[in-house]
C-alpha cells in the first residue's frame, strides 16, 4: 500500500524524504498555471523524489456540469486540457469529486441535470483513456452535494456508466460523516482504485489515538481486495511539515 497526502508540491518537497510515497495534486491549480509552473512543478517534484499519481478538485467550483450554468464546450475543453496537463506531470488517477460543481440547484431538473452529469463523467473518461488514466468518483457528504454521497451510491454510477475508465473512490471521512456501513466497501471492492482518509472529527490529519478505528478500516480495505493508495485528505491540526510526516508514518505503521 501507498501512502500519500494531497497538498501543493512546495509543501510536499519539504517532507522528510520516505514519508510520502506520492503527491496528490489539485487539478484545476493544475490547470490554471502558466506552462512554465507546471514544468517547474514536475522539476521540484522530481528532485525530491516524489511522483504525482493522483490529482483531486477536478473541476473548479464556478464551473457548473449541470443545469443552465452548464456549458458544455467550455467544460470540455477544461477537460481536455486539464488531463493532458495532469498527465504530463504523470498522474494516471482523476478524482472527480468536485461537489459544487456537480451539485444539483432546487430549480433544475434532477433528470437532466443527471444525464449531464453522466456526459461529463464519460467524456472525461474518454480522454483518460488516451492517457491510460482512470476517472475515480467521490462519493461526497450531503454538505458538500447533492449527487452521489455513498459508495454504494457511487458503485451504481459506475455500473450504470460501464466504462473501463471510470471507478470508485471511497474517502472515509465522508464514510463516517454519512454513516455508512464499512461492508459497502468490502461490496465494492472491485470498483475500488483510490481512497482518502482524514480522521472524521474535525476533518484533520490522522494520529495515533485520535479516536478513529483505522485497525478497522485496514480490515475494511483487505477484505475489498484493496492494496493500492491511500492518500491524507483534511487539515493539518498543526504546523504542516511536523503534523503531515507524523501522520504519513502513522498510516505506514497502520497499512503498510
Amino acid at each position: 500500500m501507498k501512502i500519500g497526502i494531497c497538498a501543493t508540491a512546495q509543501q510536499i518537497i519539504q517532507l522528510k524524504e520516505g514519508t510520502a510515497d506520492y503527491a496528490e495534486l489539485n487539478l484545476s491549480q493544475l490547470y490554471s498555471m502558466t506552462d512554465q509552473q507546471r514544468q517547474e512543478t514536475q522539476c521540484m517534484l522530481s528532485a525530491a523524489g516524489i511522483n504525482a499519481e493522483a490529482s483531486n478538485c477536478f473541476f473548479p467550483s464556478g464551473m457548473k456540469l449541470c443545469g443552465t450554468g452548464y456549458h458544455k464546450a467550455t467544460v470540455m475543453e477544461y477537460c481536455k486540457k486539464a488531463l493532458y496537463y495532469g498527465a504530463q506531470l504523470g498522474i494516471h488517477t482523476f478524482v472527480f469529486g468536485s461537489g459544487k460543481a456537480r451539485n444539483i440547484e432546487p430549480d433544475e431538473s434532477v433528470h437532466d441535470c443527471i444525464k449531464q452529469i453522466e456526459e461529463v463523467i464519460c467524456f472525461a473518461a474518454e480522454i483518460a483513456k488516451e492517457f491510460d488514466s482512470i476517472i475515480v468518483l467521490e462519493p461526497l457528504n450531503k454538505k458538500e452535494t447533492n449527487v452521489i454521497n455513498t459508495v454504494a451510491q457511487g458503485a451504481a454510477w459506475c455500473h450504470k456508466l460501464h466504462h473501463p475508465n471510470i471507478m470508485l473512490l471511497a474517502d472515509l471521512y465522508h464514510v463516517a460523516t454519512e454513516h455508512e456501513p464499512f461492508d459497502n466497501i468490502v461490496k465494492n471492492g472491485d470498483l475500488l482504485r483510490h481512497v482518502h482518509i482524514a480522521r472524521p472529527e474535525g476533518r484533520l490529519f490522522p494520529e495515533k489515538n485520535d479516536g478513529f478505528d483505522y485497525l478497522t478500516v485496514r480490515k475494511t480495505l483487505d477484505a475489498a481486495g484493496y492494496d493500492l493508495r491511500i492518500s491524507i485528505e483534511g487539515a493539518s491540526p498543526g504546523e504542516f511539515v511536523q503534523s503531515a510526516e507524523e501522520s504519513l508514518l502513522f498510516l505506514k505503521s497502520i497499512f503498510c
